[in-house]
């Protein structure tokens, strides 16, 4: 089995990979499924993802999960979304990206089912435009002399020949017996008595375990199953202690998840920003706005990543300094122009300035993005109320459930309270102040608030 193509060659002839479950391959490149180390799980569609990934990176010159360490591909792999293609490449033909972000789906079954449909679906993507060579000439790619383009047309080509003549198969243990049934009582997340596996799991088989225990709401057995994976794999320490960092805040540890982050932040290589930039957003969420710059500028003397760009944004507007904030926004703006991370910090500033008008037309084009959050409803909700459309910012605040607000959530409860109160619901409006007081006693205006519902 081709595990994925950024494989080439293995020179190491006495090398043997005999152990069940042994996860092989680059990490870039690998599907979730081959990072889980479920053999019986890689088919054919591996290799599409595999395929999709690379569609990705020529398309737009990077990996759509980029990472320091292969847990931290697999973890951004199973936790996140990739950016869309389309916000590298404005110019990107929406049924093109389609192809690509088809290809890339974690789950085996909503990929593409075969190569030969995947190419015939790319061909005619690309003859909307007018054909292959029509499509690169105008993304700006010369076909005839860029090496990206065509190598991208081979892999395609080699892939649907491969799909047509049934396979080129390179098998690890070809005489080895298929794995045996499992029984449909079988618990898919951890062993039951009688079953317990012989070996000691791999760190792959924990990741997996740990991924499915968060996604079953089982975090206090995925945080003891990221302190296996501790004393099972050290050296990836800081990974771990950040992954537990982000389940305590989930279920409201603040304090715990900070002292996770920081021990993730002590462990870690410079170059590992994850928990840095955790904690720094859990600093701004708990208001210690100087604490959480500390965070940020320090992370910026290492890197320059928007991610602490719009957290900085966020921060100064905050504080009403606005020149900082509009400094880290056209920073944004450069780096990730039109992109919903830009959209949001950009509402937020024109909030902290007063801009209502500005801030609901902001806040709208963020709306429409792929895969809208909380903070987007939030966010317009704030631009609807600052325009004077109270009970329609209602309607926004209804489809948000309060314990998914894990920033700003001062500015959540003090909206909800408004409503409340243009509703004539004066105890609710009371029970939503104080809560937002509670959360940050010093947010502007919310001891008015409070006395004009006594």
């Amino acid at each position: 089995k081709i595990m994925d193509f950024g494989l080439a060659l293995i020179e190491d002839e006495g090398l043997r990979l005999t152990k069940t479950g042994s996860v092989f391959g680059t990490p870039d490149y690998m599907s979730p499924e081959q990072f889980a180390g479920h053999p019986d799980r890689i088919d054919h569609r591996t290799d599409i993802y595999a395929l999709g990934v690379l569609l990705y990176e020529l398309l737009t010159g990077r990996v759509p999960y980029p990472g320091e360490t292969a847990i931290e591909i697999y973890d951004r792999k199973i936790r996140c979304l990739p950016e869309l293609p389309s916000s590298f490449r404005s110019d990107l033909p929406p049924a093109v990206e389609a192809v690509c972000l088809k290809a890339m789906q974690r789950e085996r079954d909503e990929r593409f089912q075969s190569v030969e449909e995947m190419a015939a679906a790319f061909e005619k993507a690309l003859a909307r435009r007018g054909g292959w060579p029509r499509f690169f000439l105008v993304a700006g790619w010369n076909w005839r002399r860029s090496r990206r383009v065509r190598r991208m047309v081979a892999v395609l080509a080699l892939a649907t020949l491969l799909g047509v003549l049934g396979g080129v198969v390179l098998t690890r243990g070809a005489s080895e017996p298929a794995p045996a049934p499992q029984s449909d009582e079988a618990d898919p997340i951890e062993p039951g008595p009688g079953r317990d596996s012989p070996e000691r799991p791999t760190v792959g088989e924990l990741m997996a375990r740990a991924r499915d225990l968060e996604t079953a709401g089982r975090r206090d057995r995925a945080l003891e199953t990221y302190g296996e994976l501790l004393a099972l794999d050290p050296s990836m320490a800081h990974v771990y202690h950040n992954k537990r960092g982000l389940l305590h805040r989930h279920m409201g540890q603040d304090d715990l998840a900070e002292a996770e982050y920081g021990e993730s932040i002590r462990l870690a290589p410079s170059d590992f920003l994850d928990s840095m930039g955790n904690r720094a957003h859990l600093r701004y969420a708990r208001h210690r706005y100087e604490d959480a710059l500390a965070d940020i500028d320090r992370a910026l003397t290492i890197r320059r990543d928007s991610y602490f760009h719009w957290l900085r944004a966020l921060v100064s507007a905050r504080r009403g300094r606005l020149d900082d904030a509009a400094g880290d926004l056209a920073r944004l703006g450069r780096m990730k122009p039109g992109s919903a991370q830009y959209l949001h910090a950009r509402a937020m500033v024109e909030l902290a300035a007063g801009d209502a008008a500005g801030a609901l037309q902001t806040a709208r084009a963020l709306l429409v993005k792929p895969h809208p959050e909380w903070k987007e409803h939030l966010v317009l909700a704030l631009a609807l109320q600052a325009s004077g459309g109270v009970l329609e910012a209602g309607e926004e605040l209804d489809l948000v459930r309060s314990e998914s607000v894990l920033f700003d959530r001062d500015l959540y409860r003090r909206a909800r309270g408004r409503v409340a109160e243009e509703r004539g619901d004066r105890a609710l409006a009371r029970t939503e102040y104080e809560a937002a007081r509670s959360d940050n006693p010093d947010l502007p205006g919310i001891a008015e608030d409070l006395r004009r519902v006594e």
